[in-house]
């Protein structure tokens, strides 16, 4: 394999006979068990629950630092306090958060109305 290479003096070429490359296995997204906030109307289905999104590789393993998740878009999902979620970007996991949430995956705590489980 043949890599052009460029520096201040001018351009050439790298020849590499061998080079294995380390790409992260696929990510995921999962949600975490739910915990209901026990909000709804009598007699009808409308409260609403929270979760952990959670982001991480299939097979799991430890995602680096520095990474960027942001949610761009949604339907049914707010704030953990109720209000709207924006764009917000997901955490890094450092260390045990929960037996939810695992050391080296990103989260995203929401909350998730009625109808949109």
């Amino acid at each position: 394999m043949r890599i052009a290479m460029t520096r201040n003096s001018g351009d050439f070429w790298v020849v590499i006979d061998d080079i294995t490359l380390v790409q992260p296995p696929p990510a995921q997204i999962l949600a975490t068990d739910c915990v209901c906030n026990n909000d709804q109307t009598p007699n009808m289905v409308n409260g609403t629950y929270n979760t952990a999104l959670r982001i991480n590789y299939n097979p799991p393993q430890a995602m680096a630092p520095g990474l960027i998740y942001k949610l761009v878009s949604s339907t049914g999902l707010n704030n953990v306090s109720g209000g709207p979620i924006g764009n917000p970007t997901f955490t890094l996991c450092n260390g045990v958060m929960s037996s939810r949430i695992m050391n080296g995956e990103y989260y995203l705590l929401v909350q998730v109305q009625s109808g949109n489980s």
